[in-house]
């Protein structure tokens, strides 16, 4: 993630000679991306890049005039409008006593002047959308808000009657700032549970109107303190939060976190009356936080008309691009049919009538009438695991899916459990449509849970289920269906090997040839070129991503046409050049052959002297290969970066490769072939699993910048990179061939010298977070995988596993939405490698990769812990979500805009393959005996006799929790599993093999609080061991047997 959009960057400039080629060896614990640095000079503004220093203390608050302290909350009332001006903790044991988890008043680490002024939301100020209900054309609407007065317009005191009023304010004038209020009377009261446990927000509005008035949009903004920019990480985690919603009807509920995961609020409805329709981002707050702000939306008729268009109040028309800079995009894109660009071509973004995840409604008050809405904020002191139980005690009802939200046709042990909320029963259950999905008769267990079935029936599709209960209370889940993950996974590989692949005689001048490229699945073709040279330069995470993607699908379920593609993009692209008098000058293999370092692209712009236009390159069959320069038209900027200049050289000009987030997308590769060629032996490499495993090594250790001479590390990376899980990868297959060979040992023991130097770097840091930029989503996969490694843990901080996984529950939210469930906080990819640049790519990302790659320490952790369950139900919400960006012909999407304007896949490819590396690496059959409801099986099938049936994309790997057993086959494909556990016995039925002559097996017990011990084959008796795998050999054209005991 980059923390500018393209929107911002776009039209910036400097007059400065080229930014040159860094020498690597500055950067030892240092910020190794001094990409930030450059993108400074361009803004003209303060450096981003991450800070190593002494955090300075906040600025404590200035006095509040009101305070009220509620369950665990000290809530700060502003002066004037009455809204809350901070809400923190009466005890915070944590970092400091300055936390809030709205955005507070006081100027703190970000200074927002602008959250005073006119416009600017806060907790306690809605949004409405009304009209005379005369009027049926359902468009004249005047939209309200309370944030319009600011802190300019108060409002007038009303005179509580109950004790349990803290505070009544009657707010219609700082509305009426906003437009007509047609005689509506709004009444915003803060209020106390009995006994103080929870917080109650309440609006009360009165039509004291002559004629009846329809409230067709409703919502109450509930604005986290998540804007980041220009702190440190341990600032970060100190004070911002993140909210995540469960878009469920009237048994919806928020998530309200810290951004260490130590605490959170847990937002219900106050009333049977408010549920939540929508989650609608507040665009037009004034000052909006980088994460944006959204609102409980409880109506939202009043928004359809806008929505259908792809439009959203205030952004109607193409005006916001140009306030914004982005004036690039030719005049005839800005007179489309909607507000938002794509990255090329004359198109705009034209997706109408996009599905509302619940159907919309409005309220109609007769002269007279009262209505009031209500929300209910409880404090959880011990963090997102801790919600479930905080429900059930609020009397709201609690879900156990299985495995999650997206599910597929083959898989029957498909449903959820349902705890309904106190004193109802679940009263029907229905599905819409019911083509897609169908609902099985509920059963009711001991536990007081009730099992509903839902089974996918058509594949690729989006279905709402509706759970309604005896109170008449409704609970909407949303699903979506896929094909077998199997074959999801089969075509994902089969379009990337064939389709999404340029051949290696085409005439490319960029040495691109044999390589898979970017696609674009709405207009189905291959991406070429791009104003972003590294989305199509075969690098950073949209160019690289493919191939990471494609090489984790090779690992794991190999065929002989994917194989020889990887052995090619190694030998003629990644490591290796081409011939032809079609190739530019200069052009470059990938991979440095001096250095091993990865180059950050290799399509790159060649400016004229000018310094604003790019010279073409004239080829017979692939002419004006710079029709897209005018999306970044100056030089330099991001989007031209690399680039050569006019003062540059070609004869000696490179593309940087200082990007050390490039690295492990290329090394997969390697990997991968390695792991066919050691274990598939029956498919034919170019090279022997050596050479494959010594090129992941010599990688590796570029990335460290590894001096043979001095035998030491001159620049390790500070900072966890995305999918730097494949360097532990790589790692542990290095020592492991170093059981029977000294070499590999003293190279694993090298290797290792690095890695260990970061964990207990990062161990020492209040809070690890950091990326390319000052705080992110990304590097806590290998930040929480090398703590876990090496064990780390510090006196002052604690292990460094733990707070790692604490972190990633804080933006990686557990509700029933598929787009949402597992789905990792994300901003700003749809700017970098997406195509639809809605609010200029700055958008909350459904399914980004950011969902698989930190799933990786969540599942690993629930494997040595099984007793956190809810570390398993988050992370199959990651496993699963990713499967549904891959569409029937096998094209993958980036992720999906969760916007309610657009509610589709972007058309893109992107960094896609991260999210499927993140999947590859841990998806299985996870066989769990709960000890409320019985036997469940996670992608995969289970019968009352314990034979287990895998359901997952790879149909390699099975966890068994009761014993707390991990087998991962590296070879051979397991068909069934039948469990004996008097006998203590698993009995493995694989599929007949066609790429291997064994099955190999490698049994684990990472789980410390489970009795399983060790293993024993019983059966065949043929079997062998060598480097920690089982080796047991198969019959060609039969299917093998194994029959495993465990000890305890």
């Amino acid at each position: 993630m980059r923390a500018w959009t393209i929107a911002t960057l776009v039209a910036a400039a400097v007059a400065t000679p080229q930014f040159g080629r860094q020498n690597a060896d500055a950067f030892r614990r240092t910020p190794n991306h001094d990409y930030m640095e450059y993108v400074s000079k361009i803004k003209g503004g303060p450096s981003q890049l991450r800070e190593t220093g002494v955090d300075a203390p906040p600025r404590p608050p200035p006095p509040v005039n009101v305070t009220y302290e509620v369950g665990g909350l000290k809530v700060g009332i502003r002066t004037g409008s009455r809204a809350v001006q901070t809400l923190g903790l009466v005890e915070d044991p944590l970092w400091t006593h300055n936390f809030s988890f709205v955005p507070p008043l006081w100027e703190s680490y970000p200074v927002l002047p602008d959250r005073s002024n006119p416009g600017a939301h806060h907790l306690g100020d809605i949004t409405m959308r009304i009209q005379p209900a005369t009027d049926d054309s359902g468009t004249s609407w005047t939209t309200l808000t309370s944030a319009a007065g600011g802190t300019i317009v108060g409002c007038d005191t009303v005179t509580p009657t109950d004790s349990l009023v803290l505070d009544a304010c009657d707010i219609t004038k700082p509305i009426a700032a906003s437009g007509d209020v047609m005689g509506l009377r709004v009444v915003r009261a803060f209020e106390k549970t009995e006994p103080a446990g929870s917080l109650v927000m309440r609006f009360t509005i009165t039509n004291t109107n002559a004629t009846a008035i329809k409230i067709g949009a409703f919502g109450m903004t509930l604005p986290a303190e998540s804007e980041w920019g220009g702190m440190t990480t341990t600032q970060v985690a100190s004070i911002a939060s993140f909210t995540d919603a469960s878009i469920s009807s009237t048994r919806s509920f928020v998530t309200w976190t810290r951004a260490d995961g130590s605490s959170s609020l847990i937002v219900t409805p106050g009333n049977n009356r408010t549920g939540m329709e929508a989650w609608r981002p507040v665009l037009e707050d004034n000052p909006q936080i980088q994460g944006t702000t959204y609102e409980w939306t409880v109506h939202g008729e009043g928004w359809t008309q806008d929505w259908a268009a792809n439009k959203q109040f205030p952004y109607m028309q193409m005006g916001y691009t140009d306030v914004h800079g982005m004036g690039a995009w030719p005049a005839e894109a800005r007179q489309g049919k909607s507000p938002w660009p794509e990255w090329y071509g004359e198109e705009v973004l034209s997706k109408p009538n996009p599905s509302p995840w619940n159907p919309p409604t409005s309220k109609t008050l007769a002269p007279g009438e009262v209505v009031e809405y209500a929300l209910r904020f409880t404090y959880a002191p011990n963090g997102p695991r801790e919600r479930d139980s905080i429900l059930q005690s609020l009397g709201e009802p609690v879900l156990r899916p299985v495995p999650g939200y997206v599910i597929s046709s083959d898989m029957n042990n498909t449903g959820v459990f349902v705890l309904p909320p106190k004193g109802a029963d679940l009263a029907n259950v229905t599905a819409t449509p019911n083509t897609v999905v169908t609902c099985g008769t509920p059963l009711t267990s001991s536990s007081g849970y009730v099992w509903v079935p839902i089974k996918a029936v058509q594949a690729f599709k989006r279905a709402r289920v509706l759970l309604t209960y005896t109170d008449g209370t409704e609970q909407s889940l949303a699903y979506h269906t896929v094909s077998p993950f199997a074959k999801q996974v089969d075509n994902y590989g089969e379009f990337l090997a064939e389709t999404a692949w340029l051949p290696e005689d085409f005439k490319d001048p960029f040495n691109r040839g044999a390589s898979i490229m970017p696609w674009d699945r709405e207009d189905k073709k291959r991406v070429m070129q791009d104003a972003r040279p590294f989305v199509v330069g075969l690098s950073d995470d949209a160019g690289g991503g493919n191939h990471l993607g494609f090489a984790s699908k090779v690992t794991h379920a190999p065929t002989q046409s994917e194989v020889t593609r990887i052995d090619d993009y190694i030998k003629l692209t990644l490591y290796g050049t081409k011939n032809g008098t079609f190739l530019a000058h200069p052009h470059f293999s990938l991979q440095d052959p001096e250095t091993d370092r990865i180059l950050m692209t290799v399509y790159y712009m060649h400016y004229n002297q000018n310094g604003t236009t790019p010279l073409q390159y004239s080829f017979p069959e692939n002419p004006d290969y710079y029709v897209e320069y005018d999306r970044c038209f100056i030089a330099p900027s991001w989007c031209a970066f690399n680039s050569i200049l006019p003062n540059d050289n070609p004869d000696t000009w490179a593309p940087n490769n200082y990007r050390v987030y490039n690295f492990p997308h290329q090394v997969n590769s390697y990997y991968a072939m390695y792991r066919v060629a050691r274990y598939a032996d029956k498919l034919s490499t170019y090279h022997p699993w050596t050479w494959y495993l010594e090129r992941a090594y010599r990688t590796s250790l570029a990335f460290g910048c590894y001096n043979n001479a001095t035998k030491t590390f001159t620049c390790i990376p500070n900072v966890g990179v995305m999918d730097g899980t494949v360097f532990r990868e790589v790692l542990i297959a290095i020592l492991d061939e170093g059981v029977d060979d000294a070499a590999w040992k003293e190279k694993g023991e090298t290797l290792s010298v690095m890695f260990a130097d970061r964990a207990s770097e990062w161990g020492k840091e209040a809070a690890p977070f950091g990326s390319e930029f000052n705080w992110d989503t990304t590097g806590q996969e290998e930040c929480a995988i090398w703590g876990d490694y090496y064990n780390t843990t510090n006196k002052e901080y604690g292990n460094l596993n733990t707070r790692v996984i604490n972190a990633i529950l804080a933006y990686t939210p557990n509700v029933p939405n598929w787009a949402w469930h597992g789905s990792s906080a994300g901003w700003g990819d749809f700017s970098n490698n997406g195509k639809w640049m809605v609010m200029g790519g700055w958008e909350r990302e459904g399914q980004h990769y950011r969902s698989g790659l930190n799933s990786i320490p969540l599942i690993e952790r629930y494997r040595r812990q099984p007793d956190d369950a809810f570390l398993l139900q988050t992370a199959m919400g990651s496993l699963a979500g990713v499967m549904a960006n891959i569409d029937t012909d096998g094209a993958p999407s980036m992720g999906f805009h969760t916007h309610p304007f657009i509610m589709d896949y972007d058309p893109h490819s992107g960094d896609y393959g991260l999210a499927f590396f993140g999947h590859a690496l841990n998806v299985g059959s996870y066989v769990v005996q709960d000890k409320q409801l019985g036997w469940l099986c996670y992608l995969c099938d289970i019968t009352p006799t314990l034979l287990v049936t895998p359901r997952d994309s790879l149909q390699r790997r099975m966890f068994l929790e009761p014993i707390g057993m991990w087998v991962d086959s590296r070879a051979g494909d397991i068909a069934s599993a039948q469990i004996d556990m008097a006998s203590q016995k698993i009995t493995f039925a694989f599929l007949s093999s066609t790429d291997s002559s064994s099955i190999a097996l490698s049994v684990t017990f990472p789980s410390a609080n489970r009795p399983g011990a060790s293993i024993k084959v019983i059966s065949p008796t043929t079997s062998t061991m060598a480097r920690n795998v089982i080796f047991v050999p198969v019959v060609s054209g039969v299917a093998t047997t194994v029959v495993l005991q465990w000890s305890q």
